[in-house]
């Protein structure tokens, strides 16, 4: 089996991709944005549009910052990654501790899982400051989480990390509740569970949440903020003569900016050739479902998630119309995984994992308490793909380009012009992004790296020379594939 997707160039976004439910209809004021006229300079560009780049500018507007933004993206805005996932609030805190405690650390593994939780508060307050409509359309609500397993070996897996989990976490104490099987079955209906984890978790329409609050900042700010949707950027050069220090080249023209900021993802190596194999694109699969008529509807206020024991599915519910945003698959560990990391387009789907997620919702909650769907309907609303940025070390990559990444250029100085970069969210987006650009722009603004920023989300040189090291040595095989699952 080939491997050499891993290391190959992502390439910029595909031009047609799969229909995302949460971009239809599109928004009405910012489809096809663009500047009258491309701005020849900038104080600083930002290449992409999802929920990192959302974050990086509002934070740097809002915290005083008078300069000049150019917001770039290759599609529409806020088309990739942000605009084409889950829709989900959600930290899998007792996981995420065990597998970051491993990692990296017991203090480090705190503070990041303590970074993860800060998100939904911190969301719901930057949706608090939108116009009322605004703040309707993104849907922003709690959910009553529900984690089901369905052995008896990885129940008594889930008691243990429920059980280290709340010995590090005493004052979450209480909040992740672990409930038998006879209850996960008779309350939640989920046949054949063996128990389940009730916490309290988040959802929202991302793609709404995100271009609207573009649309804000860009009528608060039209002297600073521009933004131009269908100008993929080719290539960041040094700008060789007097003026800002770097050269961002489109097909519409040339962007001068004294500072580039890199909010793309899974497409990062393109532009940054040195990061190849660090951070991998991964291709995920969406269906929206409508619900069989038994299945309760709860406004939107619960939400699932499966864990097999290899691969796990989730769901949530739109509050409005009912019908179930279903995302996961990937069961076939490293031979089924290597037919989505290393693949780069969005225009074409998983059909396996799309085969499960179509059977699942019958299957996991039985077909008495499922039941049939509508006369003349379809049980697939909708389905598409996403493609997401994963990190080698599994966690997101975020500051001050170091040298290592920079293949034909020095590396800037923060006052006077630099590159910059938040990227390798690896699908949990909701719960990084947001604060990941606010720290980067405090960062940007010359302030302090916030003290609840984790150190191991930083872009050192140390690190970039740990994982390039890494690529030298097993780029391209098996176990290249293995360190990033």
């Amino acid at each position: 089996m080939p491997y050499d997707t891993l290391i190959r160039d992502p390439s910029l976004p595909v031009a047609k991709p799969t229909t995302s439910y949460w971009q239809t209809p599109p928004h009405e004021k910012l489809l096809h944005v663009q500047s009258a006229q491309l701005p020849a300079e900038c104080d600083i560009a930002v290449i992409g549009s999802g929920i990192s780049a959302c974050s990086t500018v509002r934070e740097l507007l809002v915290g005083g910052y008078k300069g000049t933004i150019a917001v770039l993206e290759a599609r529409e805005l806020c088309s990739g990654a942000t605009g084409r996932n889950g829709g989900r609030i959600h930290v899998h805190a007792m996981k995420d501790y065990d597998a970051f405690r491993r990692r990296f650390g017991d203090d480090a593994a705190k503070k990041i899982v303590r970074f993860q939780m800060m998100h939904r508060p911190a969301i719901e307050a930057a949706v608090k400051t939108l116009r009322p409509e605004h703040q309707n359309r993104a849907a922003l609500r709690d959910t009553e989480s529900v984690a089901a397993v369905f052995s008896e070996a990885k129940l008594a897996q889930t008691k243990t990390l429920l059980a280290n989990f709340e010995a590090a976490f005493p004052d979450c104490a209480g909040q992740w509740r672990l409930i038998s099987g006879e209850e996960a079955q008779k309350k939640y209906k989920i046949k054949n569970a063996t128990g389940a984890v009730v916490h309290v978790a988040g959802a929202a329409w991302p793609y709404r949440l995100i271009t609207d609050t573009f649309q804000e900042l860009q009528e608060k700010y039209p002297d600073q903020l521009s933004l131009d949707s269908n100008t993929p950027v080719l290539r960041v050069s040094k700008n060789p003569a007097p003026g800002p220090g770097y050269l961002v080249s489109t097909p519409r023209g040339t962007v001068k900016a004294k500072h580039v900021v890199y909010c793309t993802e899974a497409h990062t190596a393109h532009l940054l050739p040195k990061l190849t194999g660090i951070i991998v694109p991964r291709r995920g699969q969406m269906t929206v479902q409508r619900p069989g008529q038994n299945f309760e509807h709860l406004a939107g206020k619960r939400s699932f998630n499966f864990n097999w024991d290899q691969g796990h599915d989730y769901l949530h519910q739109n509050p409005e119309t009912g019908d179930l945003i279903i995302g996961g698959g990937e069961h076939g560990g490293v031979s089924g995984s290597a037919l989505t990391y290393g693949q780069r387009s969005d225009d074409v789907e998983i059909l396996p994992d799309k085969i499960h997620l179509s059977g699942l919702m019958r299957v996991v909650f039985g077909q008495q308490d499922w039941g049939e769907v509508p006369a003349g309907s379809h049980a697939i609303k909708a389905s598409w793909s996403g493609i997401l940025g994963q990190s080698l070390d599994h966690v997101p990559l975020v500051g001050l380009l170091p040298q290592e990444a920079l293949h034909d250029r020095r590396v800037g100085d923060p006052e006077k012009g630099a590159e910059w970069i938040a990227v390798g969210f690896g699908g949990y987006g909701m719960t990084n992004c947001w604060l990941s650009g606010v720290a980067l722009a405090r960062q940007i603004l010359g302030q302090v790296v916030p003290e609840w920023f984790p150190e191991q989300f930083v872009a050192s040189s140390s690190r970039l020379v740990r994982l390039q090291d890494q690529v030298e040595t097993y780029g391209g095989t098996e176990r290249h594939l293995r360190a990033l699952l």
